[in-house]
């Protein structure tokens, strides 16, 4: 059995997809620009808020522009409206009581901003322990740099051998790697499992519960 285990949050703890692509869209729509469909948003997500913002924006788009849409999105459009459709995905809510109530080490290391990721954590699991919940902070190299995930490692006071990595991406999966944890891919998310496997997950999730089983049992039947 490993000895604690890390989260991404968006695609993997939540389904964020919805707030954040009509907060892009309410964005797009202040500078006469065309709007994309919600699903879009699946595949430019993952990579942080400029990156989201450099893409959502038509191709040409002035570096001033992209800056001053960023500050819109990120300071006023999502914060007032991250938690309008927000959920947890099936299951989740019951797996990490379950993890708690074990006394097992948990943390979220995610590429959205910090205080919006510890925003959404205390507010849609305000009942679970999370010794390490971090985003994105200026200064920290994104992941899939293993920077951010050795904060959370520190933390959690734990080997990152030891630890399991979940999450819904390839960017999921190459932080795992990077920082010497074992990935563990969920299908739910906001990527396909041939990107998972791409990127070496060690295993994929179809449901919560397959999260706990792949947990109990450690790194020696993880491919078995």
């Amino acid at each position: 059995m490993y000895k604690a285990i890390i989260f991404d949050l968006d695609g993997t703890l939540l389904d964020t997809i919805d707030d954040l692509g009509n907060s892009a869209n309410s964005m797009l729509q202040r500078y006469g620009f065309p709007t994309h469909p919600i699903d879009l948003y699946r595949t430019i997500i993952g990579s942080g808020m400029n990156n989201l913002i450099e893409r959502s924006m038509p191709p040409g788009t002035s570096p001033e522009i992209q800056q001053e849409g960023l500050a819109l999105f990120r300071n006023t459009l999502y914060p007032e409206h991250c938690m309008d459709q927000t959920v947890p995905y099936e299951g989740i809510p019951e797996l990490l009581a379950t993890l708690a109530a074990r006394g097992l080490p948990m943390g979220v290391c995610s590429n959205k901003d910090d205080r919006l990721t510890k925003k959404l954590i205390t507010a849609l699991f305000p009942d679970i322990p999370f010794r390490s919940i971090i985003g994105h902070r200026d200064g920290i190299a994104r992941k899939p740099d293993p920077a951010q995930a050795f904060l959370v490692v520190d933390e959690l006071g734990v080997e990152p051998k030891d630890i399991l990595y979940v999450g819904d991406s390839g960017v999921d999966m190459r932080t795992a790697h990077n920082a010497g944890m074992t990935p563990l891919g969920v299908v739910w998310g906001y990527r396909s499992r041939e990107v998972l496997v791409e990127n070496r997950a060690a295993g994929l999730a179809e449901t919560a519960e397959d999260i706990l089983r792949f947990f109990e049992k450690g790194k020696s039947d993880e491919n078995g």
